[in-house]
């Protein structure tokens, strides 16, 4: 099926029979083959039983029914929402936190799609905070502002941002004190903003440094929620949405998409998401922007 949509000024038509997923398959319980961060304890499935009844066909049952183990945040991909650093509930005070369950998102929405080298801490004039230290590895505003170079204001509801080196380790990559990923700069979240994006996609396990004091500094620049605040300020940007531990392939070229984002109605900050890319066709023009034709 193809369609066709608009975007600012320019038509495209979008071929929805070629999808190109960028999630990460959770493999339960096998850790070799499960990303994790923070050391988290690895997502299990593990057979329902009650009374007589298994749920698990090759233990006779009449059919398999699994209770699911797992952390949103550490085992894979997910999005997340202000909930994330922000008391939610049912008290008045805390106002209107909106949970996974509360968003909606556009069937498809403008995604720009791009690769950076993140590069030393120390060789950078930009900032964090708590401060760098070694080995601290970054993705900075000056890396983003090049790639995003030629996109357009109205391209950018969405971005996905892959890392290099990419390779398929990063599906059961072990992100902890001894692997510590690469992670944004404040100069680079205040990029985003400026540039209106609404839901960041990344292939790191977090915006913001693995060890970091529990301040999540880059989480709350994204969100507009001022430092040490759990409550929900009315300044705050509370429609958007972080999304870790993407997986882009190779075969996936940058460029400019839309994205289907796809999250289950769970009352809670975060939960596991189904990202796929759709590409598209300038109608005035015959070259597709974002192929499966690599970059």
């Amino acid at each position: 099926m193809k369609i066709t949509t608009q975007v600012g000024p320019n038509h495209y038509q979008v071929d929805l029979s070629t999808p190109l997923s960028i999630s990460i398959d959770l493999i339960f319980n096998n850790i070799g083959q499960q990303p994790n961060h923070f050391d988290a304890n690895a997502a299990i499935a593990t057979p329902m039983s009650v009374d007589s009844f298994v749920g698990n066909t090759r233990r006779g049952g009449s059919c398999n029914v699994n209770v699911l183990q797992m952390n949103p945040h550490c085992n894979g991909t997910h999005t997340e929402t202000i909930a994330h650093i922000c008391n939610y509930g049912n008290t008045t005070e805390d106002g209107q936190v909106p949970l996974i369950s509360d968003i909606t998102f556009p069937p498809l929405m403008p995604c720009a799609l791009i690769t950076v080298v993140p590069v030393e801490a120390s060789s950078v004039n930009e900032h964090y905070t708590p401060p760098f230290r070694q080995p601290d590895q970054v993705i900075t505003a000056s890396l983003l502002s090049q790639a995003l170079e030629g996109f357009k204001a109205e391209q950018l509801t969405a971005l996905v941002v892959r890392t290099l080196p990419n390779t398929d380790a990063k599906t059961h990559a072990v992100y902890n004190r001894h692997h510590q990923p690469p992670f944004f700069t404040h100069e680079a979240i205040d990029y985003l903003n400026r540039c209106g994006v609404q839901h960041i996609v990344v292939d790191v396990p977090s915006l913001d440094r693995l060890q970091d004091a529990g301040l999540l500094s880059n989480h709350r620049r994204f969100w507009n929620l001022p430092t040490g605040v759990t409550h929900m300020s009315p300044s705050a940007w509370s429609h958007k949405t972080i999304t870790e531990m993407a997986f882009i392939p190779e075969t996936v070229a940058d460029g400019f998409y839309l994205l289907n984002m796809q999250t289950p109605a769970l009352v809670t900050d975060a939960a596991p998401s189904r990202l796929v890319l759709f590409p598209v066709t300038p109608i005035s023009d015959s070259v597709t922007i974002g192929s499966e034709k690599g970059r």
